[in-house]
C-alpha cells in the first residue's frame, strides 16, 4: 500500500495529525518568528538622545537646537556639542557619552548613534547570512540525521545561543552569537514544516501548509506584548530563547518523518508510528500495511536517492525554506518566510523518481538557463523572490521608524498576514496562481509607493501606518503563492535546484532589509519608494510565466517548456525534441 493510501485511512483531520501539527507548529513557527524578528525590539531607536552635558554647565548653552516642537520646547541636536559657546558656535562630537531617556536597548547600551548608527541594522543582516549559510548545511544534515533530530537538536541549540545572546557584553560578541542563531534558523523552519504536514493527505496538505504560515504570523503578534512586558533587552532576549527548552519531552512525542524512515529502508518503523496513529484516531489499518510498497521499492530505495545524489538534487523533502522563510517568511521564509509546497512537490519528485527509467537526463544548475523560457522562468522567479523578501522584511524592520507604538504597529504587521495567506490558499485553490501573485506585489507596490505623496508631518501619521499595513498584506499574500507557483515550473530533477536559487535570492533581499532601516533615519518615504518600485515591477513582471493550475507538473525539460505555450507551439517543440532523439 501507497504511503498516501494508508495516510487516508487516517483520516483527513484525525486527532493523532491534529496533535503533531500544533506540537511542532507553534514552537517551530514562533521560535523562527521571534528570532529573526527580534531586532526590531533589540535595537529599538531611543526616542531622545543627545550629548551629556558637562558637569557645571547647563544644557541650552551646551547642546545646539535644531528645532522646536509644536509645544515650543527645544528639540536639542542628537549628535553634536558645542565646543565653547561663549566663544562662537562651532560644534565638535559628544566627548562624554551620550544621554538616553532609557538605556535598555543595544543601541543605547553600546552608543550605537550618530557615526555607529548603522551598526545596529548591520547586526540583523549578519543574522540573515548565518541563515543563508544555514540553509546549505540543514538540508543535508536532515536527510542524512532525519527531519526529527534536525528540528529538535536546532531548536534546542538555537534556544542556548540566543540565552547567550543575552549575556554578551560587546557588540561584537553579539553578533557572532546572532548569528549563528541565524544558522541554526533553517533546520527548525525546514523539518517543522515537513513534519507538521505530512501526516496530512496530499488534498488537504496545502491547507496544513497556509495554516502553518498562520502560525508564523501568530507568532509575530505575540513578540509584540512579550516586548512590552521585557523591556530590557537582555530579559527580552533570554525570553524568547529560554522556552525551546521547555520542549526536551518532544525526543519522546515527535514521530520522525515517515517519507524519511521509508527512505532510508526503515519500512517497520514508519508502520509502526501509523499503527499508533491509528490507535489514537481509533480506525483500524490492515496488517503490513506498508509491505507490499516496501516489496515493490525497497530494492530500488538506495539506487534512487543515490541517484538524486548524482543528478544535483537535494533529497525531495529537504527543499529549501526562505523567510524568508517566507519566510522565510519566510518564505516568507525565509525564507520564511515559508515552504507551501515543498512537501507537496516533494512527493510528486518522489513518486516521479521511483519509475523513472536510467536513461534519464541529468540536470545542473545551467539548465535553469539552457533555453530562453527557462531562462525567463529563473530569471523572473528569482527577482520576485528577492522582492518579496526585501519588502516583506524591510515593512517589518521599519515599523519602529514610524510615529505611535512601536508594539501596537508591530502587532498589527502580523495581524494582517493572517488574511492574506487565507486569501492566498483561496485564490491558489479557486482562480491560480499568476494573477494572484501579480496582483498581490502590485498591490503592495501601489501602497508604498504612495509615501511619496504624503507630506511629512505629524497630523498625517495614521494614513502613513495604513499604507504600511496595505504593503504587508501583499506581499505577504504574494509571499504565499509565489511559493506554491514556483516548483510548478521545473522539471522534476530540476526542481530542488530551482528552489535553492530562488532561496538564495530570498536571502539577499533579506540581507539588505535591515539596511533600509538605516536610511529611514533620513527619510521614511525612500525606503517606502523604493519598495513600491520593486514591487511594482515584480508585479508586472510574473506576467510573463506560465499559469500552472490544474497543469501535471513537469518531469522533463520539454515538458517545461511546454508551460503557457499553445497546442501548435507545443506540436513543434515535441517534433523536435523528438528528431533530436533519433539523430544518431
Amino acid at each position: 500500500m501507497e504511503l498516501d493510501e494508508a495516510l487516508a485511512l487516517l483520516g483527513d483531520y484525525g486527532l493523532y495529525q491534529n496533535l503533531i501539527f500544533w506540537l511542532v507548529s507553534i514552537p517551530g513557527a514562533f521560535f523562527g518568528a521571534w528570532h529573526i524578528m527580534a531586532i526590531v525590539f533589540l535595537a529599538t531607536w531611543p526616542d531622545t538622545h543627545h550629548c551629556v552635558v558637562p558637569e557645571g554647565s547647563y544644557i541650552n548653552e551646551t547642546i545646539p537646537v535644531t528645532d522646536w516642537d509644536d509645544n515650543g520646547e527645544p528639540i536639542y541636536d542628537d549628535c553634536y556639542m558645542y565646543v565653547n559657546s561663549s566663544v562662537d558656535n562651532t560644534t565638535t562630537g559628544c566627548t562624554e557619552g551620550w544621554y538616553y531617556e532609557s538605556s535598555e536597548t543595544i543601541v543605547t547600551e553600546w552608543d550605537l548613534v550618530c557615526d555607529q548608527a548603522a551598526l545596529s541594522q548591520i547586526s540583523s543582516s549578519i543574522y540573515m547570512i548565518g541563515v543563508l549559510v544555514g540553509s546549505f548545511i540543514a538540508g543535508h544534515f536532515a536527510d542524512n540525521f532525519g527531519r526529527k533530530t534536525t528540528f529538535l537538536a536546532c531548536m534546542w541549540i538555537q534556544g542556548v545561543i540566543g540565552i547567550l545572546v543575552a549575556f554578551s557584553q560587546h557588540f561584537a560578541t553579539f553578533c557572532v552569537l546572532r548569528f549563528f542563531v541565524g544558522f541554526f534558523q533553517q533546520g527548525v523552519m525546514l523539518s517543522q514544516f515537513i513534519l507538521a504536514t505530512e501526516f496530512f493527505t496530499p488534498s488537504k496538505r496545502v491547507y496544513a501548509g497556509f495554516l502553518n504560515c498562520m502560525c508564523w504570523a501568530l507568532g509575530i503578534m505575540i513578540l509584540s506584548p512579550i516586548a512590552y512586558v521585557f523591556t530590557h533587552w537582555r530579559a527580552f532576549q533570554i525570553a524568547i530563547s529560554a522556552p525551546a527548552l521547555l520542549t526536551f519531552y518532544y525526543y519522546w512525542v515527535i514521530p520522525e518523518s515517515l517519507r524519511w524512515l521509508i527512505s532510508k529502508g526503515r519500512v517497520k518503523d514508519a508502520e509502526i508510528i501509523l499503527y499508533k496513529a491509528a490507535k489514537v484516531n481509533k480506525v483500524t489499518l490492515p496488517d503490513n500495511v506498508l509491505t507490499v510498497e516496501a516489496k515493490s521499492d525497497d530494492g530500488e530505495q538506495d539506487d534512487i536517492h543515490q541517484n538524486s545524489k548524482e543528478n544535483g538534487t537535494v533529497h525531495s523533502d529537504s527543499a529549501l525554506r526562505d523567510n524568508a522563510v517566507p519566510s522565510s517568511h519566510g518564505t516568507p521564509n525565509d525564507t520564511q518566510h515559508t515552504d507551501l509546497n515543498n512537501d507537496a512537490s516533494a512527493e510528486s519528485t518522489v513518486k516521479v523518481l521511483s519509475v523513472e527509467n536510467e536513461g534519464d537526463p541529468s540536470y545542473n544548475y545551467l539548465d535553469l538557463l539552457k533555453t530562453g523560457r527557462m531562462a525567463l522562468y529563473t530569471t523572473v522567479m528569482s527577482f520576485a523572490w528577492f522582492v518579496s523578501s526585501l519588502v516583506y522584511y524591510g515593512l517589518s524592520y521599519n515599523t519602529s521608524n514610524f510615529q505611535g507604538s512601536v508594539h501596537a504597529l508591530f502587532f498589527l504587521t502580523g495581524c494582517v498576514e493572517i488574511p492574506a495567506y487565507a486569501l492566498s490558499m483561496l485564490f491558489i485553490v479557486w482562480w491560480g496562481r499568476r494573477w494572484p501573485t501579480c496582483i498581490f506585489l502590485l498591490l503592495s507596490g501601489v501602497s508604498c509607493g504612495s509615501a511619496i505623496f504624503i507630506p511629512d508631518g505629524d497630523d498625517l501619521f495614521v494614513l502613513r501606518i495604513i499604507i504600511l499595513l496595505i504593503g504587508k498584506f501583499g506581499v505577504t499574500g504574494a509571499f504565499g503563492t509565489i511559493y506554491v507557483w514556483s516548483p510548478e515550473l521545473y522539471p522534476t530533477l530540476l526542481r530542488n535546484m530551482g528552489l535553492a536559487v530562488f532561496a538564495f535570492f530570498a536571502s539577499l533581499g533579506g540581507i539588505l532589509a535591515p539596511l533600509t532601516v538605516y536610511a529611514t533615519f533620513y527619510s521614511v518615504t525612500v525606503p517606502m519608494v523604493v519598495f513600491g518600485i520593486l514591487s511594482l515591477v515584480s508585479g508586472f513582471c510574473v506576467l510573463l510565466l506560465p499559469e500552472t493550475k490544474d497543469k501535471i507538473m513537469p518531469r522533463t525539460l520539454a515538458q517545461a517548456e511546454q508551460l503557457g505555450m499553445s497546442s501548435k507551439e507545443a506540436g513543434k517543440l515535441d517534433a523536435t525534441a523528438q528528431t533530436e532523439n533519433e539523430a544518431p
